[in-house]
């Protein structure tokens, strides 16, 4: 019995070692801005993800080049929520973090991937109106930079604390490194 039961577990570890990170369909449809001051995006829960990068595409799919390449992105609120949203991405693939920055390195830059990590974020947090504040629905909560690491597709999760509120899918395309 115990080695039946040795069997089954090797045999467990090593399904779940071939699978990948995260299951993950295509990217998502772009839709536009409500309010038609942004390019169109990705809905995100009560947020539209936009970047001019699309590229006329109907898809979340951006063009990329190398790890150090960053991607401008502004996040805006498109419907009322209560309270803190935390931004999150990994690589379906590997499971590899998105990261994020406010500010970027000179053009020219080559960092390494131990200095990308070291210099940008695994998460955003996109504050929540306060509660004596009148909301603008619309309002830009965010505008800095997406650090994709590898081409392939990348889950972006809104988490309410452990919960996640929304997740939606862009694919970088581009060669792999």
């Amino acid at each position: 019995m115990r080695k039946v039961a040795r069997s089954c577990l090797i045999v467990a570890l090593f399904i779940a070692a071939c699978q990948p990170a995260l299951a993950c369909d295509g990217p998502n449809a772009l839709v536009p801005d409500p309010r038609r001051a942004m390019a169109p995006g990705v809905q995100l829960g009560p947020l539209l993800v936009s970047t001019g990068m699309w590229n006329g595409q109907d898809v979340a799919r951006l063009s990329w080049g190398r790890s150090e390449d960053y991607q401008k992105f502004l996040i805006a609120r498109i419907e009322r929520f209560e309270r803190p949203l935390t931004l999150t991405g990994q690589r379906c693939e590997d499971g590899r973090t998105l990261r994020f920055a406010d500010g970027f390195w000179r053009f020219d830059a080559e960092p390494t991937l131990e200095e990308i990590e070291r210099h940008t974020n695994p998460s955003r947090i996109i504050p929540a109106p306060a509660p004596a504040s009148v909301e603008v629905v619309g309002e830009v909560t965010y505008g800095g930079y997406f650090i994709f690491t590898a081409s392939g597709r990348w889950r972006l999760e809104a988490r309410d604390g452990e919960r996640v509120v929304a997740s939606a899918i862009i694919e970088v395309v581009g060669p792999q490194r």
